[in-house]
């Protein structure tokens, strides 16, 4: 898929809304998932065979921004239900998702980029101990 077009599932085109902080249906010309508009923004999004993987940012003005809450949700593709919401403390804003393990739908697995710099930053996301792109032996958290 090209990754400056929105994400497609097969019966719908889908962006999302950030302003809603919602998954918005073309088509249908409505939001058809939602987080918290109170107090987030959506931003960024990732789309796997059956899960949605949509990067929420805490509402907060431009100075706040770089230390804010963030987090991710993970929806199932199928019914646009909520299955799992990670929020990051104080790590600053969300500007995109990426999956470096799985096909996703959005953007294409190699991020196209350079082939040294794909793999020094595998290894800042996986960790010591990544044995390829993606695929930690021993992920760690930063």
């Amino acid at each position: 898929m090209d990754p400056t077009k929105p994400a497609s599932l097969p019966t719908e085109l889908f962006i999302l809304n950030s302003k809603s902080a919602s998954l918005y249906a073309v088509g249908q010309q409505r939001d058809v998932w939602s987080y918290d508009a109170t107090r987030y923004l959506t931003r960024g999004l990732a789309v796997t065979r059956d899960r949605l993987i949509i990067g929420i940012s805490a509402l907060n003005a431009r100075g706040g921004r770089n230390s804010s809450d963030s987090g991710i949700c993970v929806v199932d593709r199928a019914t646009l239900e909520t299955l799992d919401v990670c929020i990051f403390h104080g790590i600053g804003a969300v500007h995109e998702i990426r999956l470096l393990d799985e096909a996703d739908e959005c953007h294409p697995n190699d991020l196209s980029l350079p082939e040294p710099w794909r793999r020094s930053q595998a290894a800042v996301v996986a960790g010591p101990g990544a044995d390829r792109l993606g695929s930690p032996a021993q992920p760690q958290l930063a």
